[in-house]
């Protein structure tokens, strides 16, 4: 009988980009029941065996279970004797090299920095890569996220909308290396800087670059340009990145040496008094690269219309345009059933005592309030980047519950989609609302079924 495979849990230092380092640590401590000097040696910079010889259920638990404190695990096969490749073996990992080596070939006025990719994990819809280069022999470097999947933003040669990706990237600090990192881009970009790189995740819009889909999975060479803090004008900087995942390399190269002051402030999150008011050394005007599309002029007319577009879509009541959430479209259904209750009982007496004129309230006000129905069914559709004439289905018995029941399921695009930008993060009456209305269908649902 073959013998059961086994396997090892394995821990590179990769955290989950959106928690704080200290935060797994203490995760981990209270997982292991240890204390927290002994996790530290966790993230030293090596790989570390968490447990061997498992069972793969065993190991998948694991694995689940420091997910869920944050910490990014992996299993090897632990058998003895190496594994039948199946695939061609993917490339040995890069040696970290002198950040500044390429740049000073190059010699044409720009930082350029290029870093190895020491490790690559993917979790959700990203890929998480770790970067680690040397300056003067001492390691530099960073953590990444970046979406996995992107439209092609080039299309006949011509830059498209479908390009940007909200938060595609995502950078985070790995401890000294980190630091080091901003303290070298720093000297390098003549501001220099003794803080310490943000310990909070710096998020960026993404523009892809590429005349094809990306697709992290797939080996291949990359192209993207990153938007840092596109609601602070004070702060705005761009940079172009370029992953090469079948090499495992990561270049970071200029775009507009003007950016350089914006970018360390945003790496350091915080305006620095350290920072020295040195000229940028380039003439002004020196925007673009040779590897940069040729449509200039396109592109920078596509991010000003973009920079024009609202954050979030508009909340007009009575308008079939813009979006609604999940939520919120709970809230309304239940302000409308409150809304719906007075206005019943006064057309109610007008009936008793003035009939003909009551009929025709029933007639209007019902109008008004399947009008409304209508109304946020049709953004409800919009905010799933649906077809509102779909909202039909609310006039079809039977079908018109579960229709319901699924748009109150169905969660919407979190970026801009074909109807529009987002609707805006749900206030707490909204979200009252919601929980009444999900508490009155319940309780209904209880009640006619305990009635029969």
């Amino acid at each position: 009988m073959a013998e059961e495979a086994r396997f090892n849990v394995v821990f590179d230092g990769l955290i989950v980009i959106d928690k704080p380092e200290q935060e797994v640590k203490e995760n981990l401590a209270r997982l292991f029941k240890c204390d927290l000097a002994r996790i530290e040696g966790l993230f030293a910079d090596r790989t570390v065996v968490i447990k061997r010889e498992l069972s793969e259920a065993a190991a998948n638990r694991y694995i689940k279970a420091l997910l869920d404190a944050g910490a990014i695990a992996r299993k090897e096969n632990a058998n003895s004797g190496p594994p039948k490749p199946t695939i061609p073996p993917a490339p040995a990992t890069p040696q970290p090299e002198e950040i500044t080596a390429r740049m000073q070939e190059e010699g044409d006025g720009f930082v350029d920095l290029f870093f190895a990719i020491t490790n690559v994990n993917k979790k959700g819809d990203s890929h998480f890569f770790e970067v680690r280069g040397l300056h003067q022999g001492k390691p530099v470097g960073f953590r990444l996220a970046v979406t996995s999947k992107m439209p092609a933003g080039i299309v006949n040669g011509q830059p498209t909308r479908d390009g940007f990706v909200r938060e595609g990237a995502r950078l985070r600090a790995k401890g000294e290396e980190s630091d080091r990192f901003v303290h070298v881009l720093g000297e390098l970009y003549g501001f220099p800087t003794d803080q310490r790189f943000t310990a909070n995740v710096v998020k960026t819009t993404v523009y892809s670059m590429n005349d094809a889909p990306v697709d992290l999975d797939v080996p291949g060479q990359y192209k993207f340009k990153l938007f840092f803090e596109e609601g602070n004008e004070a702060l705005y900087s761009e940079l172009f990145l370029n992953i090469d995942t079948k090499n495992k390399r990561i270049e970071i190269r200029e775009k507009d040496m003007a950016y350089r002051k914006p970018l360390i402030q945003t790496l350091i999150k915080a305006p620095d008094p350290a920072l020295v008011s040195v000229a940028p050394r380039a003439q002004e005007g020196v925007e673009e690269r040779g590897y940069v599309p040729p449509t200039r002029q396109a592109m920078e007319a596509l991010e000003a219309e973009r920079k024009e577009e609202p954050e979030y879509c508009d909340l007009e009541i009575f308008s079939v345009d813009g979006r609604l959430g999940r939520v919120r479209y709970a809230g309304w259904l239940m302000a409308v059933i409150l809304l719906l209750i007075p206005v019943a009982v006064f057309v109610g007496f007008v009936v008793a005592f003035l009939p003909p004129l009551g009929m025709l309230l029933v007639v209007a006000v019902g109008g008004a309030f399947l009008v409304a129905d209508v109304v946020l069914t049709i953004r409800r559709l919009h905010d799933a980047d649906m077809p509102g004439w779909l909202a039909v289905l609310i006039f079809i018995p039977v079908i018109a519950g579960f229709f319901t029941l699924f748009l109150l399921l169905k969660p919407g695009d979190d970026l801009t989609n074909d109807y529009g930008p987002p609707p805006p993060p749900n206030s707490t009456g909204v979200t009252v609302l919601a929980g009444l209305f999900v508490f009155t269908v319940i309780s209904g649902t209880i009640a006619m079924l305990t009635a029969r």
